[in-house]
């Protein structure tokens, strides 16, 4: 719904991401606005090749880096990621907005709180891949 009021051509929803239906999706639209949650396989996937592939291409990437406990990853991704784009990192704001919406006034603290929970065990950052 979203989609159709901002007038967006054509968004694809894929259950999961792998190199060929990536490539695939990149065959019919070269300059694609692309958002990834995968929990992890950002850092299998995104090897310089398949990022190549991409180059044309913004990437929003949700950074799962630590859960694996190992900061390497990160900095190993942005790397192969500097050589064909800009690399801009998102923190999580670490301030709810629970007290800005009205519609939620009359919720008590612990609802409001809920309302904006995600149930991460920790505060995510997102990496947004820009072309050069």
């Amino acid at each position: 719904m979203n989609a159709l009021s901002n007038e967006l051509m054509n968004v694809t929803i894929k259950e999961s991401v792998n190199e060929t239906n990536l490539v695939s999706i990149l065959e019919s639209n070269p300059r694609s606005l692309i958002l990834y949650d995968i929990e992890g396989f950002e850092f299998e996937l995104f090897t310089y090749e398949v990022l190549e592939k991409c180059k044309c291409c913004t990437l929003i990437i949700e950074l799962h880096d630590t859960f694996e406990k190992n900061l390497f990853l990160r900095q190993s991704l942005f790397e192969r990621a500097s050589k064909l784009f800009e690399v801009n990192i998102i923190n999580q704001p670490p301030d709810l907005p629970i007290n800005k919406f009205d519609i939620i006034r009359d919720f008590s603290d612990d609802e409001r709180l809920l309302a904006f929970s995600e149930g991460r065990p920790h505060l995510m950052d997102w990496v947004i891949l820009s072309p050069k």
